[in-house]
């Protein structure tokens, strides 16, 4: 419930699905921007949440589920020809470990045309961990990022 609150007042898809075996929630926003030298972003936003330890396995399993998920439900101009896929991926849990920590603070992946970003929100401690810096390449995606993500954990420490 946590996106379709926080998105209720704009026009922005919300669904649930299952992802590598953890219930999430799935908000979509096709964005397209000047200054992303005319790129139309599909950006995905997956909410799961896990009962289990969060480590750097579970973590690139949820992940790597979420993004193929995105690369298949994209819609639009077809991925790389001025579109891409942003896939952010929080998994909310009370007991995280270094090792996931530590794989969340890395340099986000990119693929052809898709960037993943893997995202723990440690619900005990009301904390977002997320990649530590903007890598080059993604200098002009990384404040519209960096802002949704802080707009959903935000959301989720109210909740």
């Amino acid at each position: 419930m946590i996106l379709k609150e926080l998105y209720k007042k704009e026009s922005i898809s919300i669904r649930d699905a299952e992802i590598s075996e953890i219930s999430c929630e799935i908000g979509y926003i096709k964005k397209f921007k000047w200054r992303w030298m005319a790129t139309q972003m599909n950006l995905f936003i997956f909410i799961g949440n896990s009962n289990k330890k969060i480590d750097a396995r579970l973590l690139e399993e949820f992940s790597n589920g979420c993004l193929k998920y995105s690369m298949e439900h994209a819609r639009g101009w077809p991925r790389g020809i001025q579109s891409g896929i942003i896939s952010i991926a929080i998994l909310k849990g009370e007991s995280v470990d270094d090792e996931g920590i530590a794989f969340c603070e890395q340099t986000p992946k990119i693929k052809w045309a898709a960037l993943e970003i893997p995202v723990i929100y440690n619900q005990k401690e009301k904390k977002t961990i997320k990649f530590k810096s903007t890598p080059l390449w993604g200098l002009i995606y990384f404040p519209f990022i960096n802002k949704t993500i802080e707009k959903v954990t935000k959301q989720l420490s109210q909740s």
